[in-house]
């Protein structure tokens, strides 16, 4: 969702930076494919 473009006028501002908001999403998915491949 974050790589969608903005409309313009958009009042959308990130809490924390872009950056460290990827990072936990990679962290999230990572975790859940992890638990995933365990639970086969």
């Amino acid at each position: 969702m974050g790589d969608l473009p903005q409309p313009d006028g958009s009042t959308i501002q990130w809490v924390d930076e872009e950056h460290t908001v990827r990072e936990r999403w990679r962290a999230l998915v990572t975790a859940r494919r992890d638990h995933l491949r365990g639970a086969q």
